[in-house]
């Protein structure tokens, strides 16, 4: 599975070591993969041609699964220096039904959203002719999210976890989670690392975790996260750590939290 979208600049990279997997070496089949990309909230005037862009980017005819990363409009503003944000004043209905002609259309195999909490999917679930296969939300033991990820089994939506070990791309302001009490115990009970535990928590909640490191050591150690178990109390102990604790809640965008 390859977690992509406009937003992290990271399809063009992505789409040329595709190419010359499945065009060049013929090592790799396309069905072999799992691709998925992201409408970023100023592209949503226009969801076909910024699926194509990124379709474009990726070097792929289709996307697995397209997602809309943000349940707001807005684009950025230069003033001089400054950076504002205004709305653009365009409906979530509005967006999906051009998210469900993508399928029609055969760009995407599949469609879901990412950050949405029970009342935005709720509501989407009123409109929807194709519902959303997934929901990408922050999810460790800090930000557990469990009403959610209960409505979203409940419903048929799969719960993919984004910062699974709760580290962001500011480390520095970041809790280490991985010296809790609770994950520290479970290390050492199972042989494993902090992170470990922490991936394997979200396996045994019903989640798909998407840790990111470019650093084969790590990129394995991730892989053996697989191969034990954590018992019912390790899961509870764990879950009690929640104290909704976000490492992504941009305030800059509106000025207050987006989860308010």
């Amino acid at each position: 599975m390859l977690d992509c979208a406009s937003r992290y600049k990271n399809e063009e990279i992505v789409g040329q070591a595709l190419h010359e997997l499945i065009n060049v070496d013929k090592s790799v089949q396309r069905s072999d993969l799992f691709v998925i990309s992201k409408v970023w909230q100023d592209e949503v005037e226009d969801v076909e041609a910024a699926c194509k862009r990124s379709l474009e980017k990726l070097k792929v005819d289709y996307l697995d699964l397209y997602l809309v990363h943000w349940p707001i409009s807005l684009r950025e503003v230069k003033e001089g220096d400054v950076t504002k944000y205004e709305r653009i004043p365009i409906p979530m209905h509005k967006i999906w039904e051009q998210m469900e002609a993508l399928v029609e259309k055969g760009l995407v195999k599949s469609i879901g959203v990412s950050n949405f909490n029970v009342q935005l999917l709720w509501d989407n679930l009123s409109y929807a002719k194709i519902k959303p296969v997934v929901n990408e939300i922050e999810l460790h033991p800090l930000c557990a999210q469990t009403e959610l990820v209960g409505f979203l089994k409940t419903t048929g939506i799969v719960p993919i976890g984004y910062c699974p070990i709760a580290r962001g791309a500011d480390t520095s302001a970041c809790p280490d989670l991985s010296q809790h009490t609770a994950v520290k115990s479970a290390a050492e009970k199972h042989g494993k690392s902090g992170p470990q535990v922490l991936l394997n928590w979200g396996l045994s909640r019903g989640h798909v975790v998407i840790p990111r490191s470019s650093n084969m050591d790590r990129l394995k150690e991730n892989i053996e996260s697989l191969n034990f178990q954590l018992s019912t109390s390790e899961i509870e102990a764990l879950t009690a750590v929640d104290e909704g604790y976000r490492i992504c809640d941009p305030p800059q965008w509106m000025g207050h939290s987006l989860f308010a």
